[in-house]
C-alpha cells in the first residue's frame, strides 16, 4: 500500500518540494460561509451545527453557502409539515358531495404526507453532497489550507532546534 502524500503543509515545515503539483490535490480554500441575517432562531442553530460539523471536517468552503442555504430551507419546511401533521394526525375525515347531492364520508391521507416525504428526499440528497451520512463520510477529501508565504530575505528551510 503507498503511503499517503504530504500535504503542503507538511512540504513547508520540512523544506521538501511535493512531487505532484497543487493542481493534483483540491483546490478549495478552506472557510466559512456567510450566514443569512433573516433566519430564525432555529434556522440559525442548524446552519450553525452544520457548518461546526463540516469545520470540524475541515471540508467547508466559502462557497458552499447556497448549497446550506438550501438545505436549511428544505429543512425548516420539513419540520413544518411535521408539525403539521402531528397537530392534524396522519388521516383525516374528509365529506364529500356525490352528483345526487348526498354526502358521506372517507379516511384520506393528510397531502402533508407527501410532501414531508418528497422533502426527506431532497434533505438526504443534500446531506450526501455535504458527507454528512455514513457511506458518503467515508469518500471526503477535506480542503487544502493556505501555504503560508516565506517573507524575502528568510530562509525557506530554518533549521528547527
Amino acid at each position: 500500500m503507498a503511503r499517503p502524500r504530504k500535504s503542503l503543509e507538511q512540504h513547508a515545515l520540512t523544506g521538501t518540494t511535493p512531487e505532484w503539483t497543487a493542481g493534483q490535490g483540491i483546490a478549495y480554500r478552506a472557510g466559512r460561509p456567510r450566514m443569512p441575517k433573516d433566519y430564525s432562531p432555529e434556522e440559525k442553530t442548524k446552519w450553525l451545527e452544520l457548518v461546526r460539523l463540516l469545520s470540524k471536517r475541515g471540508t467547508i468552503t466559502p462557497g458552499d453557502g447556497p448549497a446550506l442555504e438550501l438545505y436549511v430551507a428544505q429543512w425548516s419546511r420539513w419540520r413544518a409539515l411535521l408539525k403539521h401533521i402531528k397537530d392534524h394526525g396522519a388521516m383525516f375525515t374528509q365529506t364529500f358531495v356525490t352528483k345526487n347531492g348526498e354526502t358521506y364520508e372517507r379516511e384520506v391521507a393528510n397531502p402533508a404526507l407527501k410532501l414531508a416525504a418528497q422533502l426527506e428526499t431532497g434533505l438526504r440528497l443534500l446531506m450526501k453532497e455535504f458527507s454528512t451520512t455514513p457511506a458518503s463520510r467515508q469518500r471526503t477529501t477535506p480542503t487544502v489550507a493556505e501555504v503560508p508565504k516565506v517573507p524575502e530575505g528568510h530562509d525557506a528551510n530554518p533549521i528547527l532546534l
